[in-house]
């Protein structure tokens, strides 16, 4: 043996053959790890793609890129629209609410014009109904005041015993001793201005106020009678306040005597032929029996 071997054999002896077991054993270990590691990196190797199908590859995705750029795109406009619309919807919702809100006022109008309406033909029959019964009342009272002025006026106080007023035309209707109307033709003419006379009285009578009155020539047409009972019973108390008309042969005399504690003052309407103009004068007719 040569001095090495004899070393190295020395060296086994003494322990240095375990170790390099151990060694070994180590080497051996990594020396399937790496093998393992190269079939591992063989079969990736054999699974890359060939540069044609990567490009390929490469091709698709840069145009699902662009497609998806512009989907983004596309994506931030409708954002945008949706944006515009929402605002433009929430503009017409409130434009809408106060369309309904004047809606329901009109509404309301409408509603109390068609309640109007609807009622108005109701109030106007239910006022002309009442319209009518107080006509119709009032036309009862003065029916007989007019004919209790009549019956005190009229020389024959039996040639009208009744007395009616139409309600709808106010037509004077009056009634004999018969109870048959009784024709105008049948009065005279004082008599029918007597009944003018007593429809005036009685409707002062009938309305409770303090009515001026004013009468021209109201002895005209009547007789003796007649005249007196207009002077006594009518003329004095007819209103407060009496504005007389009379001619120099009308309340004359007899008839003036009877007047004169009612009169409060007197004047004459004197005519001038040359000026052409009538003046007013204090004072009464010159003294002269009535006719």
């Amino acid at each position: 043996m040569t001095p090495e071997v004899r070393s190295d054999l020395h060296a086994l002896l003494r322990g240095d053959l375990d170790q390099l077991g151990n060694d070994a054993g180590r080497l051996v270990t990594q020396q399937r790890s790496r093998r393992a590691h190269e079939e591992q990196t063989r079969v990736e190797y054999e699974s890359i793609p060939s540069p044609d199908a990567v490009e390929q590859i490469a091709k698709e995705r840069e145009e699902l890129r662009a497609e998806i750029a512009e989907l983004e795109a596309t994506y931030a406009a409708m954002e945008q629209d949706i944006e515009r619309q929402q605002r433009e919807l929430e503009r017409r919702e409130q434009a809408l609410a106060r369309l309904l809100e004047a809606d329901v006022k009109d509404q309301g109008h409408r509603d109390d014009r068609s309640r109007i309406l609807r009622h108005s033909g109701k109030v106007r029959k239910t006022l002309e109904i009442f319209r009518r019964a107080v006509i119709a009342r009032h036309v009862r009272r003065i029916e007989q005041l007019v004919l209790e002025s009549y019956q005190q006026l009229l020389r024959k106080s039996a040639l009208v015993t009744r007395l009616s007023i139409n309600p709808e035309d106010y037509a004077l209707t009056l009634y004999g001793r018969d109870e048959e109307p009784l024709s105008a033709e049948r009065l005279s003419a004082g008599e029918r201005q007597l009944l003018a006379i007593a429809l005036l009285w009685g409707l002062a009578k009938a309305s409770g106020r303090p009515l001026p009155t004013a009468i021209d020539t109201p002895l005209g047409r009547l007789d003796s009678v007649h005249r007196m009972h207009l002077v006594e019973r009518y003329l004095p108390f007819a209103s407060h306040q009496i504005l007389l008309l009379s001619t120099d042969e009308e309340i004359a005399g007899e008839y003036h005597e009877r007047l004169r504690p009612w009169i409060g003052h007197t004047y004459q309407l004197a005519y001038d032929d040359k000026t052409g103009a009538t003046h007013i004068a204090p004072g009464y007719l010159p003294k002269k029996e009535a006719a």
